[in-house]
């Protein structure tokens, strides 16, 4: 493989519409309502800045805090749209994910073309279960929106750093924690398009996936990335 994409965060480079550096925000807004999220994806440009590097991680803050959105926290999300997209090939994030209910994380790939579906999620973990990691690809390649999730268990990653990533390839898409298959899915037949990635940090409200936060979740949560880096197959 050749190295086509490598962010080792010294710096953070960002804009909030992706002209240069990491994007921080979704072209068509700063949260995804549809998934029931109660996190505003803040910048410097619109109010609290959750971003900071230190010693070489990115660190990604979710707190309860005022935001344009009117939700009851803020948090942030980076994204290669507009700058890096590719087609095919083996896609890494070494991150220590937080745990605490209502806390949802991940890596995820969408479309170059603003198309939806297909998506791949790299990795996604719900903080009320550290020791499990989900991984996905979404399809509307039978006419019909289809998602296949892989619940897998292994050792609590909030306990420390762990690489998560996924070769995709035209037949087969394989995911990897660090650096050992834990799962395979077949690729969909609409997913053979320049992709690009996306990292963040959510908060669940009231009837989403992780569940809002409770008492025993510990504020402010903090995502720490390592490195972003992506690497094209030589055939």
């Amino acid at each position: 493989m050749r190295l086509t994409f490598a962010e080792e965060f010294s710096r953070f480079v960002w804009s909030a519409d992706g002209r240069q550096g990491w994007r921080t925000n979704f072209p068509y807004g700063r949260t995804l309502p549809s998934n029931k999220e109660a996190q505003y994806y803040s910048d410097a440009s619109v109010g609290v800045h959750p971003f900071m590097v230190r010693d070489g991680v990115l660190e990604i803050t979710a707190a309860p805090g005022e935001n344009r959105g009117g939700l009851p926290y803020t948090s942030g999300l980076i994204t290669t749209q507009g700058g890096f997209a590719q087609r095919y090939g083996y896609f890494e994030m070494r991150a220590r994910l937080p745990r605490g209910r209502g806390l949802w994380s991940g890596l995820w790939l969408l479309p170059a073309d603003k198309t939806w579906p297909p998506e791949i999620d790299v990795v996604e973990m719900l903080g009320h279960q550290p020791g499990v990691i989900y991984v996905s690809t979404h399809s509307k390649a039978t006419g019909r929106r289809e998602a296949k999730t892989l619940p897998v268990k292994v050792g609590d990653v909030s306990n420390g750093f762990h690489s998560f990533a996924v070769s995709w390839r035209a037949e087969e898409i394989c995911y990897f924690l660090d650096d050992r298959q834990i799962a395979a899915l077949p690729t969909p037949a609409d997913m053979h398009k320049p992709m690009f990635l996306l990292a963040n940090l959510a908060v669940g409200g009231p009837g989403s996936w992780p569940g809002p936060p409770d008492e025993t979740t510990a504020f402010p949560a903090r995502m720490l990335i390592d490195h972003i880096r992506a690497w094209q197959f030589d055939e």
